[in-house]
């Protein structure tokens, strides 16, 4: 059992300067930039800029004008950090009461021109008996198959002025503990024993307490319960301990992970997991409660992958599975793809990729090669949309018009293998102008018409959401002129208003927004509008 630290949380309350609310410490716009704590060790001051502020604190018990102590004797150091340079710390020794309580702070200080100022209230001292957590103990070590522990202590007070403990009896002491927070009380000694359980999840196995006085001075403890991590093993299927793939190309690595149980059982576990190769950054992934995994990586040349358990506390990090890597002839590509909305609303794949070549010893690299942009709704079975040839090390930008799916480039050449680039995923939702209408009409001259409406996805009742142009075509004319624009709100609404002065049609036209990939744009229905006067 590993007992981390006390902590005690000192009540600051804010101050209301010149009518105005202040964080404590705030200066005021012609102030010194400062900012006070105290505690039973003392005054601390930290000054923004350098100037002399010759404090001198007053304590008064809060709600009260009588001052019970005043402290005039600071020591000063300056900041040696260049992001503070110019500033300096004023602190006092440790502050000395006759009785306990909470007291009001007043500050007398000088101003940037040496002016005496007077902060009330600029903070406040909680001078009670502080909350201690001692003799904390955990009855037992945690395990995957033993989560709950039992976790003892003693809560004492410790009294400011003389240092004295006094045991805390019928406090209550709020337990956190694998995500969950319960609540118990000491008994008239203080004791508490109290139990805690874990999900095998967490990072570690931590238990927070603490207890809030009735003054509200908080004190609390962290206690990390000892973990018997167990062994695992991790079996990899036929297939994924020597695998291949042309140069460009991920591999896959399928396998199961199961514990080592403390009866010598093998158990199935989720958790995280990683594969690694030398200077190489890891990937990370997850096994499933089966203790299922399934992972996929590139490499450069042939290699040897690691895989094994991530970084967790319940589980041994040790073991791992090689994984020897082939990596035959092949093109990789380097570069840009994705696509963009076209003339006439229609999606366009692009390719800005530049090829290169891996080539078995012995062999001579091809100065250049067939390609082909292949097409498959789901990512599986794919069919061939265009082919084009390409020179290695050169770039080439191809484009094809698209639909929702996957799209991919593949060198189909038969002396580097058939490589492929990553998959560009289109995937634009049809959408419409269920409602649209411009009132009031008719509407006279320099008067305002409200346009409305609601965009959707075509056929459900899903909002788009984007922006919406709304386009003018004055009476006797044909060319339609954008005058406004707005974004749909979250549930597919839009209004704007506009100054009218000449009969004429109204529609909107829905465009998504700015880097739209998810709709298709859609028009509304034409509404014609008279104007009068």
């Amino acid at each position: 059992m590993k007992h981390l630290r006390h902590t005690t949380a000192l009540t600051v309350i804010a101050a209301a300067v010149g009518g105005m609310l202040l964080a404590p410490g705030t200066a005021h716009a012609a102030d010194q930039d400062f900012h006070i704590t105290i505690n039973k060790e003392g005054v601390r001051i930290h000054v923004v800029r350098a100037q002399n502020m010759s404090p001198v604190v007053h304590l008064r018990a809060k709600g009260s004008e009588t001052r019970v102590l005043t402290i005039k004797d600071f020591s000063y150091e300056a900041s040696d950090s260049s992001s503070t340079e110019g500033s300096f710390t004023s602190t006092s020794g440790p502050v000395k009461l006759e009785k306990l309580g909470v007291y009001s702070v007043d500050l007398e200080y000088r101003g940037t021109e040496g002016e005496p100022l007077v902060r009330k209230e600029a903070t406040t001292l909680n001078y009670t008996p502080e909350p201690v957590f001692d003799e904390v103990t955990t009855s037992k070590t945690v395990s995957l198959d033993s989560l709950g522990t039992t976790v003892e202590t003693v809560l004492r007070g410790l009294d400011p002025r003389d240092g004295k403990l006094t045991p805390l009896g019928g406090a209550k002491v709020s337990i956190s503990a694998g995500g969950k927070s319960t609540t118990a009380s000491t008994d008239s000694a203080g004791r508490l024993k109290a139990p805690v359980a874990f999900t095998g999840t967490e990072p570690t196995a931590r238990i927070h307490m603490e207890h809030t006085n009735a003054s509200g001075l908080t004190g609390g403890s962290d206690t990390d319960a000892p973990i018997d991590r167990q062994p695992v093993r991790i079996d990899l299927d036929a297939a994924s301990r020597k695998v291949s793939a042309p140069y460009g190309n991920a591999v896959r690595i399928n396998g199961t992970l199961k514990r080592v149980a403390a009866d010598g059982t093998l158990k199935p576990v989720a958790t995280a997991m990683k594969l690694t190769r030398t200077a190489s950054k890891p990937v990370l992934f997850n096994s499933s409660p089966e203790g299922r995994f399934s992972v996929s990586a590139k490499a450069p040349a042939d290699t040897t992958f690691k895989v094994s358990t991530g970084i967790q506390s319940w589980l041994d990090q040790k073991a791992f599975a090689p994984v020897e890597v082939d990596i035959t002839s092949g093109v990789s590509y380097y570069g840009q793809s994705g696509e963009y909305l076209g003339s006439g609303n229609i999606p366009v794949v692009y390719f800005n990729l530049t090829p290169s070549t891996r080539e078995d010893p012995g062999t001579t690299p091809p100065a250049r090669g067939p390609f082909e942009i292949q097409f498959s709704k789901t990512g599986s079975t794919w069919t061939t949309r265009k082919t084009f040839t390409a020179e290695f090390g050169k770039g080439f930008n191809q484009t094809i018009a698209g639909e929702n799916g996957y799209w991919r480039v593949r060198y189909v050449g038969k002396d580097l293998g058939q490589s492929t680039s990553a998959p560009v995923h289109v995937a634009r939702a049809k959408t419409e102008i269920p409602e649209f209408n411009a009132h009031p009409e008719p509407v006279k001259r320099g008067g305002q018409l409200t346009v409305v409406g609601k965009v959707r996805e075509l056929g459900t009742t899903t909002p788009a959401h984007g922006n919406v142009d709304f386009y003018f075509r004055a009476t006797g004319t044909t060319t339609w002129v954008r005058v406004g624009y707005t974004g749909a709100a979250d549930d597919g609404t839009f209004t704007r208003k506009f100054t009218v002065r000449r009969s004429g049609d109204w529609k909107a036209v829905f465009s998504g927004d700015l880097y739209n990939t998810r709709y298709l744009p859609s028009e509304s229905r034409v509404d014609t509008v008279e104007v009068t006067g």
